[in-house]
């Protein structure tokens, strides 16, 4: 509070006639918060696009605040069409984004939204860039117990069933298939709908005999 200037409070205390007042500048902005967030909220509808500043990051996604304290997630698995494992890379708090609202909990007010959303898929054009049957140089991103995942660009990385990885299956795969090294698969199958590349390098000596795809 400064001298001469005029603030809006709010009277808590009213006695004597009016010679006992009892004012609160907090409460008055309690409630102007309130009444702000209401307002705010109105627009915050799944589907709707706003602009947001980025409060906060954490390992599982970034809190975006589009305005009046309300603050809502964007998830780690809607930062990007293609996998992201650190958050940081993609936002920063102070950062201003445009997202995409996907939900809002009318019950607990949690609100979900996208940045991918906004973005062009590119598994619409998949097709075009992965053609089942050719052989592809990808490079080897992680081992699970079930498939090697290869990652065939940025965008894009596929999986070889155990089946298709042309040794045995006590054969120590992490030993076999190094982590980042570079492998040439062939494309069994794209699934768009499942979202999925499913590859094969047993196939790959079969191609390159038949003389039948061209190497890339």
């Amino acid at each position: 509070v400064h001298v001469g200037q005029v603030y809006a409070f709010r009277v808590i205390e009213y006695k004597n006639g009016g010679k006992d007042v009892v004012l609160s500048r907090r409460k008055h902005l309690e409630e102007a918060q309130r009444a702000s967030a209401a307002d705010a909220r109105k627009a915050i509808v799944p589907g709707a696009v706003l602009t947001g500043r980025v409060a906060s990051v954490v390992d599982f996604g970034g809190f975006v605040e589009p305005g009046a304290g309300i603050q809502g997630l964007l998830h780690v698995s809607e930062m990007g069409w293609s996998r992201v494992t650190n958050p940081n890379e993609i936002v920063a708090p102070g950062d201003q984004i445009t997202v995409k609202v996907l939900r809002v909990d009318e019950a607990t007010q949690k609100i979900s939204l996208g940045l991918k959303q906004l973005q062009d898929d590119p598994w619409s054009s998949v097709a075009t860039r992965y053609q089942a049957g050719r052989v592809y140089r990808g490079r080897i991103a992680r081992i699970a117990d079930f498939a090697i995942f290869v990652e065939l660009d940025a965008e894009f990385t596929g999986l070889i069933p155990l089946a298709e990885t042309g040794v045995d299956r006590n054969v120590d795969l992490r030993k076999a298939f190094p982590i980042g090294g570079d492998i040439d698969v062939v494309v069994l199958e794209v699934d768009v709908p499942a979202r999925r590349i499913r590859l094969s390098i047993t196939a790959v000596q079969q191609a390159r005999e038949s003389h039948s795809v061209r190497e890339y």
